[in-house]
């Protein structure tokens, strides 16, 4: 049974406009869009990008939760490319670098997904509303008259323009409060097999895992060591103790951690890594 966590402190299920806009401001030359992370040492908060969209078109997601090979950093980015509606072969994933300010950046118990299910959807159909805003001013139209798909902004009558051309007058948008969201039957990442975004490197032994991490300093203990064997024994706990404490801190970083494999079937929003290494997102089978 797991210990019921707070989850407003964690990550806020639904963080303000004002929020946004604070990271939304720190976009140049694109669309930077995140969520704010309270913190324990400051009464401040910290912002986390999770969306950018560059003024040459390169979308990038960001994988807030360090994978484990559960496959977080495939299923977290498939929940935002979900709803910013783009196609998810032109989309970079890349992991988000360790930030010890913040209280959620961890992996266990399954929470990943199920932590961040709803915040990862409207991270990313916030970021979809403003650029559909900004496609309208641009063509001076309604926003009901447009539809997306695949990273483009469409009108029948009009044509489209790609997210690249419309990021920077998006970024300057106010972020929609409520922004509307994707019926299930309107899915189409969400729900299906898409590979793990690491999978050519996992195959191909060039994935770093935390155990292929080397911390240097220890070298100089063991040289130390050698030099005075009447401490040997002395020397030899600490460099153990030492080993533990760098393993310990690596398995925290933004990389994978030792296990290459792993499953989560339990909450509203399932992931299973398949057997060809793909990860799918769904509704949790009953046991």
């Amino acid at each position: 049974m797991y210990r019921r966590l707070p989850l407003q402190k964690m990550n806020p299920n639904k963080p303000s406009r004002r929020d946004f806009l604070k990271l939304t401001a720190l976009g140049g030359g694109g669309l930077i869009l995140g969520i704010p992370m309270v913190t324990a040492s400051t009464s401040g908060t910290a912002l986390r990008p999770l969306v950018r969209v560059g003024a040459d078109g390169h979308i990038t997601l960001f994988a807030q939760n360090p994978d484990m090979g559960q496959g977080v950093k495939t299923a977290l980015p498939m929940i935002i490319a979900e709803e910013l509606d783009v196609d998810w072969s032109s989309v970079t994933v890349e992991q988000s670098g360790l930030d010890t300010r913040l209280e959620n950046q961890f992996s266990g118990g399954s929470l990943s997904v199920r932590l961040n299910f709803d915040t990862m959807r409207r991270i990313g159909a916030s970021a979809r509303q403003m650029l559909l805003q900004a496609a309208a001013d641009h063509w001076r139209i309604p926003a009901s008259e447009l539809t997306t798909r695949d990273g483009r902004v469409l009108h029948d009558q009009r044509g489209s323009l790609g997210y690249g051309e419309l990021a920077e007058a998006a970024a300057a948008l106010p972020v929609p409060d409520d922004p509307p969201l994707k019926t299930s039957n309107e899915f189409k990442i969400v729900g299906h097999s898409i590979s793990d975004v690491d999978i050519g490197a996992i195959l191909t032994g060039t994935q770093q895992f935390s155990q292929d991490r080397r911390c240097h300093w220890l070298r100089d203990v063991a040289k130390r060591a050698t030099r005075r064997p009447h401490r040997a024994a002395q020397q030899s706990e600490l460099r153990l103790r030492r080993r533990r404490d760098c393993q310990q801190y690596l398995g925290g970083d933004a990389g994978r951690a030792t296990s290459a494999r792993g499953v989560a079937t339990s909450g509203p929003s399932a992931k299973l890594r398949t057997p060809d290494g793909r990860v799918r997102i769904g509704p949790a089978k009953k046991r």
